[in-house]
């Protein structure tokens, strides 16, 4: 046998008319149930964290509450404004009771165009490799030929076949033989 969810109270009509239906709308767009919705929203809305607001939140909350006001009396609901207003006040002059709350940090300064730019990690990125060793293209996605070229740039250069290995995207055994025919040149 199945157990049902516990019974919960009906959803009250306490609410004015129009917040009732843009929030049936809401529910709906969302797919979720009103009496869920309802519930999320009284349990975040009795949650510590919004029972007991940062100060830095304070001016945040109280610009809100503004807004929401203004829609208030747009709507033509001057009771309700009003109710918003002295709540909004309140947040403001809370605001200003915390100077300790800590300052917004300032924005960040862009930075100038001629700085030089950080250098990569991979020898492939080097601006300076010749063409033949295709700057800036990873190794596993080299032609053989531009692997080649790699390997004859890290032998002239007398970097380490495990080094060039890398460098070319080939096995260090290829970088050895390539080496060894080098040498031989």
């Amino acid at each position: 046998m199945e157990t049902q969810p516990p019974a919960r109270a009906p959803f009250s009509s306490y609410l004015h008319p129009d917040l009732q239906a843009a929030f049936k709308a809401r529910c709906a767009l969302l797919g979720i149930e009103m009496r869920d919705a309802l519930q999320a929203a009284l349990e975040a809305w009795l949650s510590p964290a919004s029972v007991a607001p940062r100060p830095d939140d304070d001016t945040t909350t109280a610009r809100a509450l503004a807004r929401q006001a203004a829609q208030a009396l747009n709507q033509h609901d001057p009771e309700t404004a009003r109710a918003l207003a002295d709540i909004a006040h309140v947040y403001t002059r809370l605001a200003q009771l915390h100077p300790t709350a800590p300052p917004r940090p300032p924005a960040p300064a862009p930075e100038p165009a001629d700085l030089p730019q950080p250098r990569s990690a991979h020898p492939w990125d080097d601006p300076s490799l010749p063409d033949d060793c295709a700057p800036g293209l990873a190794p596993d996605l080299l032609t053989d030929a531009q692997s080649l070229a790699r390997i004859r740039y890290g032998y002239e250069h007398g970097w380490s076949q495990r080094r060039v290995a890398t460098f070319a995207g080939r096995s260090p055994a290829t970088a050895h033989k390539r080496y060894a025919a080098f040498a031989a040149e």
